[in-house]
C-alpha cells in the first residue's frame, strides 16, 4: 500500500504500520482497515479516512460508552472516575470552577463533578446519552457534535475522556478549546497510547485501535508534541488502566486468529468467567505497568498572554 501524507504535520514520511478490522461491533465481518505512521509527528492516522456520514454507521446508538453499568464494571468505572475526581481537585481546587465535558456519554463522569459543587455542561451526539444524564442525574447535556457546538462562555477546564482520537481534524479542535478555556485554563485528555506494551503484545486486536472508529493513534511524545505546537504547556502525564482492552483481545484471538495454537490457547481463556478474564487482566496491567500503560492521561495547560 502506498505511503500517505500525514493528516496531522502534512509530512509525506509516513508507512504501514498495522492491518485490522471491526471486531467490535461487526465481529471481523468489515473491509480491512489501514493504520499508518508518521515518522515526523511520532503519530498514526487511520485509513480509509472517513467523513462523519461514512463513519455514522458503525456508531450504534447503544454504543457502550452512552450507559452505566451497574454490575462489577460499573464499580471499576467509578473508582477510575473518583480517581480523576481527586486529580482535577488538585489541579482546580476551588469549586463553581465551570467544566465541560466533550463526549459526556452518559453523564456519570459529569454527574460527580456537579457533586463536588463544579459548574457542568456537556456536549454529546447520542440521543440516549443525552436522556440518560437528564433522567439520571438531572444534568442537561448539549445534543450535538462538537464541531457544531456553540459556546456561551469560556471554561476553567475541559475535559476529552477516549475522544480527540475520533476527529476529522484534533489539531483544529486543540485551537477551538484553546480559544475557549479561561485565562491558564485546562485540557484534561484521555487516548489510548501506541507506543504501549499491550499495543504491541496485543497487535491487530488491541482494542485501542477501534477501527474504524478511531481515525487517529497517538504515542507519547506525539501527543505532547502536538499539544506544545498547540499553545499548551505539559501539566500532568500519567498511564491509565485498560483491562477490558485485554478481555476483549482475548476474544477476539479466540474467535479470529489464523495461528492454530493462538487460537486454542486463546479459546481456553475466554471460556473462564468474565470476573477472573478481568481479574487476571487487571494484575497484568499491575505488572506491566512500568512498561508503558496502554491509555495516558493528560493535563495540558492554556499558555496565555492574557492579563
Amino acid at each position: 500500500m502506498n505511503n500517505s501524507k500525514c493528516p496531522l504535520c502534512n509530512s509525506p514520511k509516513t508507512k504501514f504500520f498495522v492491518k485490522s478490522k471491526d471486531y467490535f461491533m461487526l465481529n471481523g465481518n468489515s473491509p480491512d482497515f489501514h493504520i499508518h505512521y508518521c515518522d515526523s509527528c511520532k503519530n498514526c492516522f487511520s485509513i480509509p479516512f472517513m467523513t462523519n456520514e461514512e463513519l455514522s454507521t458503525y456508531y450504534p446508538d447503544d454504543y457502550d460508552c452512552y450507559k452505566s453499568s451497574n454490575k462489577f464494571l460499573g464499580v471499576l468505572q467509578k473508582l477510575k472516575s473518583y480517581n480523576d475526581v481527586r486529580i482535577i481537585k488538585k489541579a482546580l481546587p476551588v469549586s463553581g470552577k465551570k467544566i465541560l465535558e466533550i463526549g459526556a456519554g452518559s453523564g456519570l463522569f459529569l454527574s460527580f463533578l456537579k457533586n463536588e459543587h463544579y459548574d457542568v455542561d456537556g456536549v454529546e451526539p447520542s440521543k440516549s446519552g443525552v436522556n440518560y444524564a437528564k433522567e439520571k442525574f438531572n444534568i442537561d447535556i448539549t445534543m450535538a457534535y462538537f464541531e457544531d457546538y456553540e459556546f456561551r462562555k469560556k471554561y476553567d477546564m475541559i475535559i476529552m475522556f477516549h475522544v480527540l482520537e475520533h476527529f476529522i481534524d484534533p489539531i483544529s479542535i486543540l485551537r477551538i478549546i484553546n480559544n475557549h478555556l479561561n485565562k491558564n485554563g485546562l485540557l484534561f485528555i484521555k487516548v489510548p497510547r501506541t507506543d504501549s506494551w499491550s499495543a504491541k503484545l496485543l497487535g491487530k486486536y488491541w482494542t485501542g485501535y477501534d477501527l474504524p472508529r478511531h481515525r487517529f493513534h497517538f504515542s507519547k511524545k506525539g501527543l505532547i508534541g502536538l499539544l506544545k505546537k498547540n499553545n499548551y504547556s505539559i501539566v500532568l502525564f500519567k498511564g491509565d488502566f485498560g483491562p477490558l482492552d485485554t478481555v476483549r483481545a482475548i476474544k477476539y484471538y479466540s474467535l479470529f486468529s489464523k495461528n492454530k495454537f493462538k487460537k486454542t490457547f486463546f479459546k481456553i481463556l475466554n471460556s473462564l468467567p468474565h470476573i477472573i478474564k478481568l481479574f487476571l487482566s487487571i494484575i497484568l496491567e499491575i505488572i506491566m505497568y512500568p512498561f508503558k500503560s496502554g491509555r495516558m492521561s493528560i493535563i495540558a495547560q492554556k499558555i496565555s498572554n492574557e492579563k
